[in-house]
């Protein structure tokens, strides 16, 4: 269904002694002539798929949802725990782009292990935390360059090495992961917190990326060619988009310098601010805004699980960048996202909450798949890692104070009013926007 069996009596040999190093870049693969065997890019995506769900999902959704307790312990302020979020959102994209040239160095799998032990250790030392000064350091500084370096980057960039024609599917398949994973958090943070204390949880999540570190260890491989095979399974369609090099020229080589120059780099990072605000600060006030708005403890996270797994949804619909324009898809995403998260301001009842929950999680979902394949559309896979890298470290910026202000916001005015409403609005003027993209041209730099 998604690529033929390879043949390893069509492959070159890369070492001669048929060694491999499990840390190496390099996996020499002996070629015995007739021997086969089958595609290694979808076991990988399913690989992937576990490693993003369980390195990314922890992190993200549980501050958010441990916030009440978290600000009844230390005492913290709604300001001070949105700081504590929207650093943390920073610095997963501050470690983007060093994760990229990591990966260009050393490869994948190197830098993904190196961003789970960051992430185990920040884990246990947030578990140990006491005043705000160490929940920035150990959640935010060391959790965030954690998962931006071993989870955001490296898993979508598996899907741009081991595919060409199902880069899209691909893509929306690993990151659907963080939807169904994360819903599943905010369940078992749930739990956590009615049976236990919130600083096991952080325990916990500090040895399951020990666990990581041993699955990426035995399991990931860095590109087709450690294996002797192709992008798709297939060594005939070798070209990395027809329809962009048609459009953009083919053969360009789109370095980072060339990239920034072009007009689609702004407006894909304004795309990134777009879908990453709303998103970061629902998930990071939702609970206390359903809370303020009448809902129990258990009638929010309700609402907020639902949310986090309908953005699995809108992930899976981000796929559909295979089969149409990757940027209408991303542009009308970004549309629905703000619609939602006008929905969201005035929701005093169940109906509402869930409906324009489930319009943020859907257009989020779209629009963070279709960000990636639209950037590998226009400029080849070649300089993936590191420009998406930049796009979400220029979105990061934007992000790391979203959540802060929101909270001080609320703790001004005692409403979220201004910081739904500004945010609704932007996020649908950047999604018109959007729909004007066209791949750049090389003749315009």
């Amino acid at each position: 269904m998604f690529g033929p069996r390879v043949a390893l009596g069509e492959r070159r040999c890369v070492g001669r002694l048929g060694y491999h190093d499990s840390l190496s870049n390099n996996f020499d693969t002996p070629v015995l002539k007739g021997q086969s065997i089958p595609f290694y890019g979808w076991q990988l995506v399913g690989i992937s798929w576990l490693l993003y769900g369980l390195g990314s999902g922890p992190a993200y959704y549980s501050w958010p949802f441990f916030t009440p307790e978290i600000m009844a312990d230390i005492g913290l302020t709604r300001a001070q725990t949105g700081t504590v979020f929207g650093v943390f959102g920073f610095m997963i994209m501050f470690a983007c782009p060093i994760s990229g040239a990591a990966i260009a160095r050393w490869g994948i799998r190197r830098t993904m292990i190196a961003g789970h032990m960051c992430g185990a250790i920040g884990f246990w030392l947030t578990s140990q935390a006491e005043s705000f000064t160490d929940c920035i350091i150990f959640f935010s500084v060391m959790v965030g360059c954690g998962m931006g370096f071993g989870s955001i980057v490296p898993c979508q960039t598996i899907a741009t090495e081991w595919f060409n024609r199902y880069r899209g599917r691909a893509v929306a398949i690993i990151l659907t992961a963080g939807g169904i994973f994360g819903s599943a958090v905010t369940w078992f943070d749930s739990l956590i917190v009615k049976h236990f204390d919130y600083r096991n949880g952080w325990q916990f999540f500090a040895l399951m990326e020990l666990v990581l570190v041993a699955i990426v260890c035995f399991l990931v491989r860095n590109k087709p060619s450690d294996l002797g095979q192709f992008p798709d399974g297939n060594p005939i369609d070798l070209t990395d988009d027809p329809e962009n090099e048609k459009e953009s020229g083919s053969g360009t080589q789109w370095t980072v310098a060339r990239t920034i120059k072009t007009p689609q780099f702004i407006v894909l990072l304004l795309c990134n601010v777009g879908f990453l605000i709303p998103w970061s600060v629902t998930v990071g006030h939702g609970r206390l805004h359903l809370q303020d708005a009448g809902f129990t403890t258990t009638a929010a996270a309700g609402v907020l699980s639902v949310m986090v797994f309908m953005s699995v949804i809108g992930r899976i619909c981000g796929g559909l960048g295979d089969f149409i324009k990757a940027e209408r898809v991303l542009a009308w995403s970004l549309i629905l996202e703000g619609l939602g998260v006008l929905g969201f301001l005035f929701a005093s009842g169940a109906l509402m909450a869930y409906v324009s929950t489930i319009a943020i999680a859907s257009g989020f979902g779209a629009s963070y798949i279709s960000l990636s394949v639209v950037v590998a559309r226009f400029y080849g896979k070649d300089g993936f890692a590191k420009i998406v890298g930049i796009i979400y470290l220029g979105a990061g910026f934007f992000n790391a104070f979203a959540a802060g202000i929101a909270g001080r916001i609320y703790d001004q005015h005692g409403s979220y009013n201004m910081a739904f409403a500004s945010i609704a609005f932007t996020t649908i003027a950047i999604g018109l926007l959007a729909l004007r993209l066209r791949p750049p041209k090389a003749s315009a730099i």
